[in-house]
């Protein structure tokens, strides 16, 4: 399960930004069944990490293109 959580509800897309692993964060968007929208127990979603913990605006970009939502 692509969207599947560990004990922080961290998703394989979080972890991939928070990594700063551009070429994963890529991968995991082509999977039909990716959830941008996902929050951890924080509340953050994917798109909040590529702020907080990269700094990768193209990270930032393609979340965006793929639906994700500015909070």
């Amino acid at each position: 399960d692509v969207n599947a959580v560990d004990s922080n509800g961290l998703s394989a897309l979080m972890m991939a930004v928070r990594l700063n692993d551009e070429p994963m964060v890529r991968r995991l968007l082509t999977a039909a069944a990716i959830d941008v929208h996902l929050s951890c127990r924080s509340g953050l979603t994917a798109f909040d990490y590529s702020f907080l913990y990269c700094n990768s605006l193209v990270i930032a970009r393609l979340l965006h293109e793929a639906g994700a939502l500015i909070n």
